[in-house]
Order: C-alpha cells, then structure tokens, then sequence
C-alpha cells in the first residue's frame, strides 16, 4: 500500500510537492556526477593506454591499475565524501603523471620482424639520444637492410612530432633504406632539447646539417636522402641549399615555397569564404587582425 508524504495546513492535509529548489539540487547533482565520471575517467587514460600504447612493463602498469582502482573507491569509503573524492582525484592525478613518465622512461621503436613475428637479421630499429649543437634530441632509426642508404625525414611543424605516424607511413620505404625520423627541438620527446624562445630557421638548419654529418659518419655514407613535409620541406630546401653536397637527392611533399605570398593566399580565401555566407562579424575580425 502506497503512502503519501503530507503536511498539515489549518485542518486540511495536503501532500508534500517538490519544490524548485529541490529540482535543481536533483540536477546539480546528477550533472556533478557526470561530471566526475568523465574527470575519473580522463585521469584513468594514461594507465589504460599503458599495455597497448608503451613499453612499459606489465610490473608497473598492473601496480597503476590497481591504485587507481583503490582510488576510485575512496569516496565510498572516506566520510565525508567530499573528502574522498579529493584524496582519490589528487591520487589518480599522480598516477597518471607518473605513467606518463614512465611510458618516456620505457620509450622504445618496435623492432622490424619477419612474418613469424622475428626480429630480421642486419635490420635496425632504434630510439636513441644524439648531441646536436649542444643540446641532445632524440631520433629514431628504422630499416631491414643497415647497409642501405640513409633517409633522413624532417617533419612538418615546426613542433610537429611524427615518430609513430611517420613510422607507420615511410614503412615501406625501410624496405629500401635506412629511415631516420628527427624529433626536432620544440616537438616531441625533443620539446625542452633547446630554449624553445631562442629557435629560429637557423637553428634548424645548423641542427639539421649536424644531424647529417652524424649520420654520414655513423653509416659511413658520403651522402644521404633528404625527405621534408610541410615545413619540413623547407627546412630540406635550406639545408640542400648550404651543403649540397652533403645530399643525393631532397624529396618534398607538402612542399613550401613562398611563407609569406602562402599565408595572404589563405586570409583572402578566409574573407571570400566568410562573405559568401554572409558572416559579417567574421569579415571583421579578418580584417581588424
């Protein structure tokens, strides 16, 4: 049998409403626990991407699973809750940024295998610190046959990093080289190699040509092939352009020729399109910037 929840008004007994005050606070604390699901779940990520994204060993990423599970708990065993919910988000945050860490600790390039899932004899896959101009960047090293002649990949940006996209597309091409993807400074696992207030096109360039001279030496070739995209097709024209011979040939895709004469291309292409759909507000922002 139902029962009604009332109060008593006078001599009349009239059931309890719910009032707007208590809708909201209904709604403030669904919307509060969805939003603390996502944040759980965000602060979750680096752990959950650990098996299948890094090297680190199972040891560690288990160990991490396990706090974060022990921390998520917390606001269903603390009182207040409030209390719990803190503690456990302050605790997965750790989690995470010591993951994080350790997944650049273990940082590594799959070894090149056969179909049966071996490493091929003679080939190389690298992931290793070079000295350029002082400062140390990282470069991987990827290629069937070590014998081959050396690729050096300059990636767009600047600030691009490109190791596990360019692995995945050049893969072909370390059938026929030795492929070397450059971390440049400002991007990646090279992103503090340099004061990144001091870059400029020039330090680029001169990183760039020791990076080679690197090479020729530790491969022993007299010259390399030289593949840039994007901005890293320009960086290639300036550095065939001041030691040429050190080059059998530059590659660009994506290729840059002209900064200046590209970026007016695009603002007037920006203001046609704003026009066209009659985007005034738009139009004039364009043309205040």
């Amino acid at each position: 049998m139902k029962t009604i929840d009332a109060i008593h008004v006078g001599d009349h007994v009239r059931p309890r409403s719910f009032g707007l005050g208590r809708i909201l606070r209904t709604v403030a604390l669904a919307l509060g626990s969805i939003l603390l699901l996502l944040l759980t779940m965000l602060l979750a990520l680096p752990v959950i991407l650990l098996p299948s994204t890094t090297a680190v060993p199972a040891l560690f990423w288990v160990v991490f699973a396990i706090a974060d599970m022990v921390l998520i708990s917390l606001p269903f065993r603390l009182a207040p809750t409030g209390r719990g919910v803190v503690i456990g988000l302050g605790g997965m945050m750790a989690v995470g940024l010591i993951a994080i860490t350790m997944s650049q600790f273990f940082a590594m390039t799959p070894p090149i295998t056969d179909t049966q899932g071996n490493a091929i004899s003679g080939s190389i896959a690298s992931l290793e610190k070079v000295k350029l101009n002082g400062s140390e960047q990282w470069i991987s090293i990827r290629g069937k046959d070590r014998s081959k002649p050396v690729l050096l990949f300059l990636a767009g940006g600047p600030g691009g990093s490109q190791l596990v996209t360019a692995r995945r597309a050049l893969a072909g091409l370390a059938d026929h080289f030795v492929v070397v993807n450059w971390e440049q400074p400002g991007a990646g696992k090279s992103f503090d190699a340099v004061d990144r207030s001091t870059l400029t096109p020039e330090r680029y360039i001169t990183d760039g040509l020791e990076l080679v001279s690197y090479l020729q030496k530790r491969f022993d070739e007299e010259k390399v092939y030289l593949l840039g995209e994007s901005w890293g097709s320009a960086l290639g024209i300036w550095m065939v352009q001041r030691e040429p011979e050190s080059f059998h040939a530059l590659i660009g895709t994506g290729q840059m020729v002209a900064f200046l004469e590209n970026d007016l291309m695009c603002y007037d292409f920006a203001i046609r399109w704003a026009q066209t759909r009659g985007d005034t507000e738009k139009v004039e922002k364009l043309q205040k910037q």
